[in-house]
């Protein structure tokens, strides 16, 4: 007798869990998963958002790395209560200048629903500016160009440019008649160096021969040097660095 029971209830407990069939399929309806663009991608954490539809209670993840293969997820949470499409998020810690793939996944008993794949980039470290030699002047700018050091510790293209500032002289000028209309701050020269993590790399810059006609009148000129990293098409903060240079004018 006591055999027929235990027999008995361990049946009726597999049927109980069991999920009915019905012609095939499970009842309870499969979530909907609707992956969406990322938000607050420029620190060291990004929030990835999601709709999902909830027909019955499940649970919701986030899968992303930085392949389609993704390899990471986000702990499981229950999908929020709601009608319609609800929406879900998720923060996860991210690299600089690096391109993130994500997906949203549902779950419940009806099944698993896999969201579309969604990307984005997170913008490089902010470079760092040095002068590879000290006591420059405009001379050296004009004869041999500026020798400057950038470095970057993440992967990344960077633009150094070499700028002055508008003034009323200034703008009587060569300088002031080629670059009208340029704003406070104008360009005289620039150059791209590609930067691996962790690599310096040396961008001389070269006026241009509009400035080129300026500058050797001038006995001083103060300038800024600013760097600007790029990864993946995204834009990180700018470095600058003031210099003052003695011209040609200063030694005569």
């Amino acid at each position: 007798m006591s055999r027929l029971l235990v027999a008995f209830t361990t049946l009726s407990l597999a049927a109980l869990i069991a999920v009915p069939a019905t012609s095939g399929a499970s009842s309870t309806p499969v979530p909907t998963a609707q992956s969406l663009p990322a938000s607050s991608v420029t620190g060291s954490y990004v929030s990835l958002n999601a709709n999902v539809t909830q027909p019955a209670s499940g649970l919701y993840a986030f899968q992303y790395g930085t392949t389609t293969a993704y390899g990471q997820q986000t702990p499981s949470e229950a999908i929020s209560a709601g009608t319609g499409a609800v929406p879900e998020s998720a923060t996860i810690p991210v690299a600089p200048g690096t391109v993130y793939h994500y997906r949203i996944v549902a779950s419940d008993r009806g099944g698993t629903a896999d969201g579309a794949d969604e990307e984005f980039a997170t913008p490089p470290d902010q470079p760092r500016l040095g002068f590879a030699s000290g006591g420059a002047g405009l001379s050296t700018l004009l004869r041999n160009g500026l020798p400057v050091l950038v470095a970057l510790d993440s992967p990344g293209t960077i633009e150094v440019s070499l700028w002055i500032k508008t003034s009323v002289a200034l703008a009587r000028g060569v300088i002031g008649h080629r670059f009208a209309g340029a704003g406070p701050l104008v360009r005289i020269a620039s150059g791209t160096a590609g930067v691996g993590a962790y690599a310096d790399r040396m961008v001389t810059l070269r006026a241009d021969a509009h400035a080129d006609r300026l500058l050797r009148r001038l006995e001083r000129l103060t300038v800024t040097i600013e760097a600007t990293a790029t990864a993946n098409g995204v834009a990180g903060d700018s470095s600058s660095r003031t210099l003052v240079l003695d011209g040609p004018a200063a030694r005569r």
